[in-house]
This record gives structure tokens, C-alpha cells and sequence, in this order.
């Protein structure tokens, strides 16, 4: 987060066909765009897995390459080269590897894959929280790439240090500081860390992990309750920032970065759901009309300056249902970062972004949007993710702008069922291991 301040149904014949029906696919959706996206990332992709933050030889942030590999996955999703789904499992596998013992990553110098440890970190508890999310959506989609054993349960390690390294800075409160010696609860790290710590409960089911799952239940459920704190319900909006000093920044809607996109994330994963998104959306498309425009002006804390590239408040549109929207952004986006010739700041990061808004996903999150406005008492054993009412599917996660197509959906696929029982025609997923 430092780094962007600076730069189903039940029924044997319906679940084998919702098992079958393939990634879900915004209506406009350019396969072409999304594969040149991937292989714009693919370019700064080193023989190890580490991703460069600005293809071929950037700086190797992780909090970046999760982004990225979130792309990846849903890239391999939607074109159907698994290709992508490998490359994202071996950034994966990179991350891993260069944790320490607390589950703390460093950023890496890169000179034509010539890596070096800089010694320095943008925060700890959203890398390892987007870490935790990325390995949930390969673990979803391609669990086992190449056909052979299946990835996550070398990944057993990582998720404990991604935990750990959450709770390495997790306060009473429930909310976590920046990192340690950065004394600052930034409301878009606890958006990211919640994510994770969802994700996680999901991937400890996975491997059977009782430990996994107490673990990450209970800290997610400790996070939305200290978020929760930090409405503001006659402002409509929430502090975006709490010191050691217990200051509390109040939103100020007319600062895009980091006031208004603060909140926003907050949407985007899975933190503020139902009329209280919706409302935090309908606030930011009026304040900051330009956001998806990359060479308009903004206001930022420090001055005006270019708006850059935020996709991840096209997922939020995506959690509210504003499919429309969001797609008109992602062409926006994707425009500018075309028409700057993927100049710096735009990164592999924000293409992995834009990959899952250009495709109509809301970044796996569906099942983390919870369905009431409070959130609600968890016991220590419960699941993360027990009260989202989203639901689970074998692509990472519909985006939230179809749940109201459920019941139309539903009839078609039962009538599709029929003509395959009838006809006794088989429909094979397209690229989805």
C-alpha cells in the first residue's frame, strides 16, 4: 500500500454444469486485450518467478507481483493458455521462497534477472495478505497446471509466515499497523489483509489445516470488527488512516489518492458491501469523475498530478453491480496506459488489475462481500468466509455484477441439462483445470 501512496445450487445435474460453464466473461470482453496484458507481464517474468514491476527488468515488489499473478490466473481463465496459470504459480512459488522466518518479503533489484535483496519493504501486511488472496485464485482455477500433482500443499509453509506476518503487526484493535516501525493502520492495507485472511481460511480447508483455519478466521473476524470502528456513518465514509498517536484521518472525497481510493478498496475487497458500497461508489464517481482517465488531473495530498491507474475501483463498480461502468473504466484504462506506451507508473501490477476489470471479475472476491452492513459475531472455529452469501463456483469467484441473473441462469442451465441427458452431447470447460 505505501508503494501506490507513492507512485450453488444442490443436484447431481446442475453443479456438473456449473463445474463445466467456463469462466464468467464480461458481455464486451476482448480475449485479445487480456492476452496482450498477460504477455506484457510475461515479458518482465524472470526464469525464477519473479515478476518485475515494470517489464522486462523493473524492480521485483511483491506487493506488485501478486497483482499481477491474480491477472495471470484469470488470463488463463479466459483465453484458455495455461501457459499463464504456470507463470503464476511460479511467482508463487518465488514469493515463498524469498519469505523469512516471519513471513516478511523484501523488494528485489533487478538487473537482467540478476536479483538483489534492496533491503527494503513497502509494508507487511497487505503483501502477504495479497499473497494469501493470488494462491487462493490459482489454488481455485488450475490446482494442478500441468496435469500432475497438485500445487497448494507445498505452499503449507507460506500461508502459516503470510499469516504470521499479519499477525506480526496486528493491534488489540483488530486493525494492523503498516508495518513494523511504520506506526500507521491504513484503511487499503486492512482492505487487502481481510482478503487474504479470507483467502486463507478457504486454502487451510483445503489442506485440512484445522490450524490454518482457526487461525485465519479469527483474525479476519477481528480485522472487520476493527474496520467497523472506522465508519463514519453521517459522513458516509470511513477513516482512511490511524496513527500511534490515535489521530484519525477523515476522508476528504476531493483528495482521489489517498482519501477517496481508500475507501473505495474498502469496496473492492469485500469490506463494504450492500447499500453501504453502493453508497461509497455513488460518493467517489461523484467527487472524482475523472478517476479511470490516467492523464486527467487529480488532486492528491502532496498537489495536482496525473490521475495514474486505480482498476481496482473498477472492481469495486464490479461489487456493487455496476457492470456497465466498469467496463467503460477498463477501456478507459487501458487507453491511457496504450496511448503512454505502458510508461512508468503503470506496472504489471496494474495489468494484472486491469486484466481481471477488462474481463468482467471482481478479483475473486465475490464470496468475501458479506450480505449484511455489520459485521457478524464469529465464534473462534467459524469460517472467514460464513457469512458471505456469494456463491462458490469453479472459477475463482462471479463477479458481483451477476448475481441478479441467478434465477434466468439457473433455468437455462437446467434446460441445458436436459438436452445433454437427451441428446447425449458432453460440453468441456475451456481451459479451467
Amino acid at each position: 500500500m505505501l508503494g501506490r501512496l507513492r507512485c450453488f445450487f444442490a443436484g447431481g445435474l446442475v453443479l456438473p454444469l456449473l463445474a463445466i460453464a467456463g469462466p464468467r466473461l464480461a458481455a464486451a470482453t476482448d480475449i485479445s486485450t487480456v492476452r496482450a496484458d498477460a504477455e506484457w507481464v510475461l515479458a518482465g517474468q524472470c526464469p525464477d518467478g519473479a515478476i518485475a514491476n515494470h517489464p522486462p527488468f523493473g524492480t521485483v515488489q511483491p506487493y506488485l507481483g501478486s497483482f499481477a499473478a491474480l491477472g495471470l490466473v484469470r488470463a488463463a481463465e479466459v483465453t484458455g493458455e495455461l501457459r499463464y496459470a504456470t507463470a503464476a504459480w511460479k511467482w508463487l512459488t518465488w514469493y515463498q521462497s524469498h519469505m523469512d522466518a516471519s513471513g516478511f518479503i523484501d523488494d528485489w533489484t533487478n538487473s537482467g534477472c540478476r536479483l538483489r535483496d534492496a533491503g527494503i519493504r513497502d509494508s507487511t501486511d497487505a503483501p502477504a495478505g495479497l499473497f494469501l488472496l493470488a494462491l487462493l485464485a490459482a489454488q481455485r482455477s488450475f490446482p494442478q497446471p500441468a496435469g500432475g500433482t497438485p500445487e497448494l500443499p507445498r505452499f503449507s509453509t507460506g500461508i502459516t509466515r503470510a499469516l504470521e506476518a499479519i499477525g506480526a503487526t496486528q493491534d488489540a484493535d483488530g486493525l494492523t499497523w503498516a508495518k513494523p516501525g511504520y506506526p500507521v493502520k491504513y484503511l487499503m492495507d486492512q482492505a487487502e489483509t481481510y482478503a487474504g485472511l479470507v483467502a486463507a481460511g478457504e486454502l487451510g480447508r483445503a489442506l485440512g489445516n484445522a490450524v490454518i483455519v482457526d487461525r485465519a478466521g479469527k483474525d479476519a473476524a477481528r480485522l472487520r470488527q476493527g474496520v467497523e470502528g472506522l465508519w463514519d456513518p453521517v459522513a458516509g465514509s470511513y477513516v482512511w488512516a490511524v496513527h500511534a498517536s490515535g489521530k484519525r484521518e477523515a476522508a476528504n472525497w476531493s483528495v482521489l489518492d489517498p482519501d477517496a481510493l481508500q475507501q473505495v478498496w474498502a469496496v473492492a475487497f469485500g469490506l463494504a458491501g450492500g447499500d453501504r458500497g453502493t453508497r461509497i461508489m455513488d460518493h467517489f464517481l461523484h467527487e472524482q469523475p475523472d478517476w479511470s482517465k490516467p492523464a486527467a488531473l487529480a488532486r492528491y495530498r502532496a498537489g495536482s498530478k496525473a490521475t495514474g491507474y486505480w482498476a481496482v475501483a473498477g472492481w469495486a463498480l464490479l461489487q456493487t453491480g455496476s457492470t456497465a461502468e466498469s467496463q467503460a473504466a477498463a477501456g478507459s484504462i487501458r487507453a491511457g496506459a496504450l496511448a503512454a506506451g505502458r510508461a512508468w507508473p503503470f506496472s504489471a501490477g496494474d495489468a494484472g488489475q486491469l486484466i481481471l476489470l477488462e474481463s468482467g471479475d471482481a478479483g475473486y472476491l465475490g464470496n468475501a462481500a458479506p450480505a449484511v452492513e455489520t459485521p457478524p459475531q464469529v465464534s473462534p472455529s467459524a469460517s472467514p468466509s460464513s457469512g458471505s452469501s456469494a456463491p462458490r463456483s469453479g472459477t475463482a469467484a462471479a463477479p458481483v455484477g451477476h448475481r441478479g441473473q441467478g434465477g434466468f441462469v439457473s433455468a437455462l442451465l437446467v434446460a441445458a441439462g436436459a438436452v445433454i441427458l437427451a441428446g447425449g452431447w458432453w460440453l468441456r470447460r475451456r481451459g479451467v483445470a
